[in-house]
């Protein structure tokens, strides 16, 4: 039995000789027994050759186009994407590296797609994506909004009744992602609010049995409605579920209290910790997370809205880190002192701060980094509050301390990016900066 690229071969070869014989054929000129002859010429051998060459083109054209479908058929599974490619390709626009998860999460959701869209193109690409079990991870546990002053006054009206709708909603398309992911690892999103809380902790905990993960954890408690006083309990039962298996935990709060910050602290720093990724927002670390002799594994941290303060406890208890995001908010809510000097992080890669001008520099004054690739500053300056001496003084010191980072840390640094500085301090900047290798961004630029 021939195989299919010589049957392929073969039905080329048919189709050409077809064609080539069908133009010989319409070449031909062709007979009218009833146009320019005479009657006697219209005998009955005519009348059937007509015929025949009739049947012919009939047959011949059947042919080729049975031909051509034949051929289609066996060139199709040649030049199409196989199963293998399809899946990878599903992945890669379903499924986010963890890590951005924790770092960049304000861009993840431009780069996904939803994978119930993706499963209803076609059929096998549904059969694809069902034989993928990675491709339903991404868990959203929580309800979108909650009106919770029309549930206690009216609960038939119609933003209720709505919201109810979108819950059911939700709740059957975790149901289905649950099932389909099997045991794979999962992302959650988790979000507490209202009378919901209880169950969405049920699930929680129901959709990490007997799973390796969850690799990435989301804690939203920034929507908690203030009277509730149940939400930290049923939060510290979710965190204790996925205790010493979470590869990357994301933790927003703005309610905090001792009792949550302590727990989030001995989650965080269990000796048995595998965590990759942390994103912290909002919280204030009033001791050293960790003894001297211990550290956290994180190579990727990502801390908005903190103090300098907390930011450099935490950084002392980070020497693996390779990347970091730093946003810090004025010092002045907490002023207790901090004794750490001098923070070594020998394997920084990557390295953005964004705090105004007394934190921005107690903080990269404070960092050893001696093979940092990539630097981003943005210093924040008070002009509206603040005279024209007084920020020419505050850009004065910024330049001042980027040049001293320059001189511990500075060396290897082949990437620079300078938000909200004066142009005319660049020059003096960029020469303490020989190894740039790219031309530095500059971003908004201040005016003295």
């Amino acid at each position: 039995m021939s195989s299919q690229p010589t049957r392929i071969r073969q039905l080329q070869n048919a189709l050409t000789a077809g064609n080539a014989f069908k133009i010989a054929l319409a070449a031909v000129e062709t007979l009218h027994p009833t146009t320019g002859r005479s009657c006697h010429d219209t005998d009955a051998d005519t009348v059937q050759i007509l015929d025949d060459v009739k049947r012919l083109k009939n047959d011949l054209q059947s042919l080729m186009q049975q031909i051509n479908e034949t051929r289609n058929v066996l060139l199709s599974p040649i030049y199409r994407l196989h199963d293998d490619v399809l899946q990878d390709i599903f992945l890669m626009c379903t499924v986010v590296q963890p890590w951005k998860l924790v770092m960049q999460p304000e861009v993840v959701a431009q780069d996904t797609m939803d994978s119930i869209s993706i499963a209803q193109v076609s059929r096998r690409w549904r059969n694809v994506a069902l034989r993928s079990p990675a491709m339903w991870t991404n868990i959203e546990l929580g309800p979108i909004t909650w009106p919770q002053t029309l549930l206690s006054e009216n609960p038939w009206h119609p933003g209720v009744l709505e919201e109810e709708g979108l819950r059911l909603q939700n709740w059957s398309r975790n149901e289905t992602f649950l099932e389909r992911s099997k045991k794979a690892a999962l992302y959650i999103k988790l979000e507490y609010r209202g009378p919901l809380e209880e169950q969405v902790s049920d699930l929680f905990s129901k959709a990490n049995e007997h799973r390796t993960g969850p690799r990435f954890v989301q804690l939203d408690r920034d929507r908690l409605h203030p009277m509730d006083t149940n939400g930290t309990p049923r939060t510290f039962r979710c965190l204790e579920a996925v205790r010493d298996r979470a590869e990357y935990l994301s933790i927003d709060s703005s309610h905090q209290s001792g009792d949550f910050y302590s727990f989030v602290r001995s989650i965080i720093c269990t000796p048995l910790s595998i965590l990759e990724g942390l994103r912290l927002e909002g919280f204030h670390l009033p001791t050293k997370l960790m003894p001297e002799s211990e550290y956290l594994n994180c190579r990727f941290l990502r801390l908005d809205w903190m103090t300098t303060t907390s930011a450099l406890r935490l950084l002392s208890a980070c020497p693996r880190l390779q990347e970091m995001v730093i946003c810090v908010e004025n010092s002045g809510r907490h002023l207790e002192d901090v004794h750490i000097s001098v923070v070594e992080l020998p394997s920084l890669r990557e390295c953005s701060i964004k705090g105004k001008g007394g934190d921005f520099e107690r903080l990269l004054i404070a960092i050893r980094a001696p093979t940092l690739h990539t630097l981003k500053c943005q210093a924040r300056i008070w002009a509206e509050t603040s005279s024209k001496e007084n920020r020419r003084q505050d850009y004065e010191q910024i330049s001042t301390t980027l040049r001293s980072f320059a001189s511990t840390s500075g060396y290897s640094l082949q990437a620079l990016s300078l938000t909200n500085l004066p142009l005319r301090f660049f020059p003096e900047i960029l020469a303490v900066f020989p190894s740039l290798r790219s031309p530095p961004i500059f971003g908004e630029r201040a005016q003295v």
